[in-house]
Protein backbone atom coordinates (compact mmCIF):
# COMPACT_ATOMS: atom_id res chain seq x y z
CA UNK A 1 0.00 0.00 0.00
CA UNK A 2 1.32 3.17 -0.99
CA UNK A 3 1.57 5.72 2.01
CA UNK A 4 0.29 9.43 1.32
CA UNK A 5 2.79 12.35 2.32
CA UNK A 6 1.38 15.25 4.74
CA UNK A 7 2.73 18.80 4.60
CA UNK A 8 3.31 20.69 7.69
CA UNK A 9 0.98 23.58 7.51
CA UNK A 10 3.29 27.22 6.94
CA UNK A 11 4.50 28.64 9.85
CA UNK A 12 2.89 31.84 10.73
CA UNK A 13 5.33 35.03 10.74
CA UNK A 14 5.39 36.97 13.82
CA UNK A 15 4.91 40.38 12.79
CA UNK A 16 6.80 43.33 15.03
CA UNK A 17 3.89 46.16 16.04
CA UNK A 18 4.07 48.42 13.46
CA UNK A 19 4.91 50.99 15.88
CA UNK A 20 7.96 49.23 17.41
CA UNK A 21 10.82 50.35 14.81
CA UNK A 22 9.86 53.98 15.10
CA UNK A 23 10.06 53.85 18.69
CA UNK A 24 13.65 51.73 18.12
CA UNK A 25 14.63 54.74 15.16
CA UNK A 26 13.38 57.64 17.73
CA UNK A 27 15.45 56.00 20.51
CA UNK A 28 18.54 55.70 18.40
CA UNK A 29 17.95 59.33 17.46
CA UNK A 30 18.09 60.59 21.29
CA UNK A 31 21.09 58.64 21.86
CA UNK A 32 23.04 60.47 19.07
CA UNK A 33 22.13 63.66 20.24
CA UNK A 34 22.74 63.46 23.74
CA UNK A 35 26.54 61.90 23.13
CA UNK A 36 27.10 64.53 20.18
CA UNK A 37 25.80 67.52 22.68
CA UNK A 38 28.73 65.54 25.08
CA UNK A 39 31.42 65.96 22.48
CA UNK A 40 30.74 69.05 21.43
CA UNK A 41 30.92 70.74 24.55
CA UNK A 42 33.90 68.63 25.86
CA UNK A 43 32.47 67.05 28.38
CA UNK A 44 34.60 63.77 28.41
CA UNK A 45 34.20 64.01 32.59
CA UNK A 46 37.86 65.60 32.67
CA UNK A 47 37.12 69.09 31.14
CA UNK A 48 40.33 71.28 30.90
CA UNK A 49 39.90 74.60 32.77
CA UNK A 50 41.24 77.91 31.33
CA UNK A 51 44.93 78.91 32.87
CA UNK A 52 45.09 80.67 36.06
CA UNK A 53 46.58 84.22 36.20
CA UNK A 54 50.26 82.17 37.83
CA UNK A 55 50.41 79.90 34.61
CA UNK A 56 49.25 82.68 32.25
CA UNK A 57 52.31 84.73 33.77
CA UNK A 58 54.70 81.99 33.70
CA UNK A 59 54.05 81.10 29.87
CA UNK A 60 54.58 85.04 29.13
CA UNK A 61 57.71 84.50 31.04
CA UNK A 62 59.09 81.31 29.28
CA UNK A 63 58.53 82.40 26.16
CA UNK A 64 59.59 85.95 26.44
CA UNK A 65 62.87 84.04 27.18
CA UNK A 66 62.81 82.12 24.46
CA UNK A 67 62.53 85.21 22.27
CA UNK A 68 59.35 83.70 21.05
CA UNK A 69 57.94 87.43 20.51
CA UNK A 70 54.92 85.85 18.26
CA UNK A 71 53.84 83.42 21.22
CA UNK A 72 54.20 86.04 24.40
CA UNK A 73 52.32 88.35 22.26
CA UNK A 74 49.21 86.15 21.65
CA UNK A 75 49.03 86.27 25.53
CA UNK A 76 47.86 89.88 25.74
CA UNK A 77 44.64 91.23 24.63
CA UNK A 78 44.29 93.22 21.83
CA UNK A 79 43.67 95.91 23.54
CA UNK A 80 46.06 95.57 26.88
CA UNK A 81 47.47 98.51 28.29
CA UNK A 82 50.93 99.00 29.23
CA UNK A 83 53.54 101.33 31.54
CA UNK A 84 56.90 101.60 31.67
CA UNK A 85 58.17 102.98 34.82
CA UNK A 86 62.33 104.25 35.01
CA UNK A 87 62.62 102.76 31.66
CA UNK A 88 63.69 105.52 29.97
CA UNK A 89 66.92 106.49 32.21
CA UNK A 90 64.96 109.00 33.70
CA UNK A 91 62.98 110.48 31.11
CA UNK A 92 59.13 110.21 31.15
CA UNK A 93 57.62 107.37 31.40
CA UNK A 94 56.55 105.29 28.29
CA UNK A 95 52.70 104.86 28.74
CA UNK A 96 49.39 103.75 26.69
CA UNK A 97 48.41 100.59 24.36
CA UNK A 98 50.77 98.07 24.97
CA UNK A 99 50.36 97.73 20.84
CA UNK A 100 52.32 99.02 18.96
CA UNK A 101 54.35 101.15 20.99
CA UNK A 102 54.79 98.45 24.00
CA UNK A 103 55.33 95.68 21.75
CA UNK A 104 57.67 97.43 19.96
CA UNK A 105 59.88 98.18 22.65
CA UNK A 106 60.04 94.52 23.75
CA UNK A 107 61.16 92.88 20.61
CA UNK A 108 64.48 93.80 20.26
CA UNK A 109 64.79 92.74 24.19
CA UNK A 110 63.35 89.41 23.72
CA UNK A 111 64.99 88.73 20.30
CA UNK A 112 68.49 89.11 21.53
CA UNK A 113 67.93 87.90 24.80
CA UNK A 114 66.29 84.24 23.46
CA UNK A 115 69.45 84.54 21.25
CA UNK A 116 71.74 85.01 23.99
CA UNK A 117 70.36 81.44 25.90
CA UNK A 118 68.75 84.04 28.31
CA UNK A 119 66.87 84.05 31.39
CA UNK A 120 64.99 86.17 33.24
CA UNK A 121 64.96 84.37 36.84
CA UNK A 122 61.50 85.06 37.42
CA UNK A 123 60.03 84.65 40.62
CA UNK A 124 56.54 85.15 40.64
CA UNK A 125 53.69 85.27 43.52
CA UNK A 126 49.64 85.44 42.86
CA UNK A 127 46.89 87.51 44.29
CA UNK A 128 43.64 87.27 42.61
CA UNK A 129 44.14 87.82 39.08
CA UNK A 130 47.18 90.09 39.40
CA UNK A 131 50.43 88.33 38.93
CA UNK A 132 53.98 90.08 40.07
CA UNK A 133 57.25 89.15 38.77
CA UNK A 134 60.68 89.84 40.16
CA UNK A 135 63.43 89.15 37.52
CA UNK A 136 67.18 89.28 37.38
CA UNK A 137 67.94 89.34 33.42
CA UNK A 138 71.34 87.18 32.40
CA UNK A 139 72.14 86.09 29.29
CA UNK A 140 75.48 85.18 27.21
CA UNK A 141 75.39 89.25 26.59
CA UNK A 142 75.31 90.16 30.03
CA UNK A 143 77.60 92.32 31.24
CA UNK A 144 80.96 90.57 32.95
CA UNK A 145 82.94 91.57 35.91
CA UNK A 146 86.58 91.81 35.88
CA UNK A 147 86.68 88.34 38.22
CA UNK A 148 84.54 87.07 35.09
CA UNK A 149 81.22 86.55 37.33
CA UNK A 150 78.32 88.61 36.00
CA UNK A 151 77.72 92.45 36.93
CA UNK A 152 75.56 94.84 36.17
CA UNK A 153 72.70 92.74 36.04
CA UNK A 154 69.36 94.39 34.75
CA UNK A 155 66.64 93.89 37.20
CA UNK A 156 62.75 94.83 36.91
CA UNK A 157 59.27 93.86 39.08
CA UNK A 158 56.58 92.93 36.08
CA UNK A 159 52.94 93.02 36.87
CA UNK A 160 50.49 91.42 35.02
CA UNK A 161 46.94 91.53 35.13
CA UNK A 162 45.17 88.58 33.54
CA UNK A 163 41.59 87.94 33.04
CA UNK A 164 40.78 84.68 31.57
CA UNK A 165 43.76 83.55 30.38
CA UNK A 166 44.40 86.73 28.24
CA UNK A 167 46.95 89.82 29.49
CA UNK A 168 44.65 92.90 30.28
CA UNK A 169 47.37 95.18 31.75
CA UNK A 170 51.14 94.98 32.19
CA UNK A 171 53.52 97.01 33.91
CA UNK A 172 57.10 96.74 33.69
CA UNK A 173 58.67 98.56 36.80
CA UNK A 174 62.87 98.46 36.27
CA UNK A 175 64.68 98.92 38.92
CA UNK A 176 68.88 98.38 38.47
CA UNK A 177 71.45 97.75 35.13
CA UNK A 178 71.48 97.25 31.77
CA UNK A 179 69.80 94.78 29.29
CA UNK A 180 72.74 93.92 27.43
CA UNK A 181 76.46 94.74 26.95
CA UNK A 182 76.70 95.62 23.35
CA UNK A 183 80.46 94.90 23.08
CA UNK A 184 80.04 91.30 23.92
CA UNK A 185 77.36 91.17 21.35
CA UNK A 186 79.78 93.10 19.08
CA UNK A 187 82.69 90.66 20.07
CA UNK A 188 80.18 87.39 18.99
CA UNK A 189 79.57 89.21 15.41
CA UNK A 190 83.22 89.28 14.83
CA UNK A 191 83.86 85.57 15.96
CA UNK A 192 80.51 84.55 13.70
CA UNK A 193 82.15 86.75 10.72
CA UNK A 194 85.71 84.79 10.77
CA UNK A 195 83.77 81.36 11.26
CA UNK A 196 81.07 81.28 9.26
CA UNK A 197 80.80 83.94 6.89
CA UNK A 198 77.52 83.01 5.31
CA UNK A 199 75.42 82.60 8.92
CA UNK A 200 76.86 86.07 9.54
CA UNK A 201 75.51 87.73 6.26
CA UNK A 202 71.84 85.96 7.19
CA UNK A 203 71.78 87.04 10.90
CA UNK A 204 73.24 90.23 11.55
CA UNK A 205 72.53 93.50 8.98
CA UNK A 206 74.31 96.68 9.02
CA UNK A 207 75.77 95.67 12.33
CA UNK A 208 72.58 94.98 14.22
CA UNK A 209 71.42 91.21 15.11
CA UNK A 210 68.36 89.96 13.18
CA UNK A 211 66.26 88.13 15.74
CA UNK A 212 62.95 88.86 14.74
CA UNK A 213 62.23 85.62 13.22
CA UNK A 214 61.70 82.53 15.24
CA UNK A 215 64.25 80.78 12.84
CA UNK A 216 66.91 83.74 13.24
CA UNK A 217 66.71 83.33 17.26
CA UNK A 218 67.10 79.42 17.22
CA UNK A 219 70.21 79.69 14.69
CA UNK A 220 72.06 82.16 16.96
CA UNK A 221 70.83 80.35 19.84
CA UNK A 222 73.52 77.70 18.86
CA UNK A 223 75.83 79.51 17.50
CA UNK A 224 76.02 81.64 20.43
CA UNK A 225 76.56 78.45 22.60
CA UNK A 226 79.37 77.50 20.19
CA UNK A 227 80.85 81.23 20.85
CA UNK A 228 80.78 80.85 24.31
CA UNK A 229 82.47 77.28 24.71
CA UNK A 230 85.37 78.61 22.39
CA UNK A 231 84.33 78.16 18.77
Amino acid sequence: MQGTTTEAPPQAVAQRPRWLWPAIGAGVLAVAVIVGVALASGDDGDSASAATPLETAQAWIARFEAGDIAGYEALMAEDATYLCIECSYGELDNSGPYFPRGANDERTTAGILGAGNGSLNAACSEDGSTVTCDVRMTSAFGFVGDDGQPANEYTAQLTFAVDDGVITDYEHRAFTGNFFDYGRIGAYETWLKDEDPAAHDELFGFGTMLTTEAAQVERHRDLVGRWVAGG
